[in-house]
């Protein structure tokens, strides 16, 4: 009773509505609760036993949520995973999604870039998302056959076929 006396007089002071009887009411002395924070990635790798030259491999495809796949990578580096074909993507049990994700990840990489990197710049897709926009000859990385014409073909007068955005 004196616990209820003490929670009406708290809810009046605030100006709250009384709960009702029964109404489970957090008592004031209930100490905040802590949230359980993950593993760091750092102790994930170890946990995964991902030998050292690989990590910035597993980091750069935990950044691209593609990580289930990297043990099928171990050992490949940058310039070789850009230059795989699809067909031994497949090989190695990526799906149609997974392999699309990949090249277009990979295609988004500068051009001098030697490592994965271990960070991805939030605005790596304002580049392809404005070509697209414009309709600047985009090549898709994806497609390896480029079907259905693609858009490095250029009509008589210069332009690639696509209608122009209003900008």
């Amino acid at each position: 009773q004196q616990q209820q006396q003490q929670q009406r007089q708290f809810y009046n002071m605030r100006g709250r509505a009384q709960p009702k009887p029964g109404a489970f009411v957090p008592s004031q002395q209930q100490p905040a609760r802590k949230q359980k924070k993950g593993l760091k990635w750092s102790e994930v790798l170890a946990s995964q036993d991902v030998p050292k030259e690989d990590h910035d491999l597993w980091y750069f495809m935990k950044l691209i949520r593609l990580h289930k796949y990297t043990p099928k990578f171990y050992g490949c580096s940058l310039e070789r995973m850009k230059s795989m074909p699809p067909e031994e993507l497949s090989e190695l049990g990526l799906t149609k999604g997974a392999q699309g994700k990949l090249k277009l990840e990979l295609s988004l990489l500068p051009p001098d870039a030697t490592t994965f990197p271990r960070r991805l710049r939030r605005d790596r897709y304002d580049k392809l998302n404005k070509q697209k926009r414009t309709g600047d000859g985009v090549v898709n990385s994806c497609d390896d056959a480029n079907e259905g014409g693609g858009m490095d073909d250029e009509d008589e007068d210069g332009s690639d076929g696509v209608g122009a955005s209003n900008e």
